[in-house]
């Protein structure tokens, strides 16, 4: 019985501890299951050291700490790429693993030793103390910081478009005119040009094909709005083509959209 009150719960929570360390704060949740299985320990030490130790009471302390290893183990091999540089990870996995192997073949005999020795309570003593230092740990030590490379590729992307959203802030912040028309256009303009600032940044630095050519189609419909509403209040439908990106496909294919934007443009206003 006491062997199936620690194995079953490994059977049943295999899966949904693998769930809950994908789902939940790997670091909180490991924590919340090294005090459990420290309080499992230390009630386990206080029972033996008082003589009130009953099989029940050993039968569910023991399912409590199999319940607590069922969690520990998904939870602590999924919490090392979050500790350790991408770098290093290969030696922390087989650091892990060893350590796992090692606690495995010489705990037991040490354990043995001890209850040969009369000391089952200084074991579980010792069982009890061993796993609040791994709380500490976790908390002090901060999860893996991105990779500095991902920081400065993006930083590029994130400078255009704050300026985008700067300016397009800045020049929607109009003086009303009297002419509700005039006033109108003259905020959805900058608003549009803002939209196409930051499709011309995603050209640039995007990978993803489909965004780019979203993009792409965002910049062209944008600036046909902006055409159509200064004709529409007798200005001239004036305009410069969006700044040329750093890949030539993507651009080529904005330049060609606007040089027929005029073209296509007119019918529609027309009718």
């Amino acid at each position: 019985m006491i062997q199936a009150a620690g194995t079953i719960p490994v059977f049943l929570l295999a899966i949904p501890a693998g769930v809950l360390s994908d789902i939940l704060d790997r670091r909180k949740l490991l924590m919340i299951i090294q005090l459990m299985l420290a309080s499992v320990s230390g009630t386990l030490m206080l029972l033996s050291y008082t003589g009130a130790l009953t099989v029940s009471s050993l039968e569910v302390l023991t399912f409590v700490g199999g319940v607590g290893a069922a969690l520990v183990g998904p939870t602590w091999q999924s919490i090392v790429t979050e500790l350790v540089p991408r770098q290093d990870l290969k030696n922390a996995v087989a650091l892990n693993s060893l350590g796992f192997n090692i606690a495995r073949s010489i705990g037991p005999a040490a354990g043995g030793l001890l209850l040969a020795a009369g000391a089952a309570v200084s074991a579980r003593l010792l069982v009890a103390f061993a796993f609040p230092p791994h709380v500490f740990a976790h908390e002090a030590h901060p999860a893996a910081p991105p990779a500095t490379a991902v920081a400065v590729d993006e930083a590029p992307f994130w400078k255009e478009n704050e300026a985008a959203m700067i300016k397009m802030m800045d020049d929607m912040a109009i003086k009303p005119t009297g002419d509700i028309d005039r006033d109108f256009v003259a905020m959805m303009a900058p608003h549009h040009q803002g939209a196409i600032d930051m499709a011309i940044s995603e050209l640039r630095y995007g990978k993803n094909e489909q965004l780019r050519r979203i993009a792409q189609e965002i910049i062209v419909d944008q600036l046909q709005e902006i055409a159509a509403m200064k004709l529409a209040i007798g200005e001239p439908a004036t305009g410069s083509a969006p700044a040329p990106t750093q890949q030539q496909p993507a651009s080529a294919a904005v330049e060609h959209h606007y040089s027929g934007m005029h073209m296509d443009m007119l019918p529609e206003i027309k009718n």
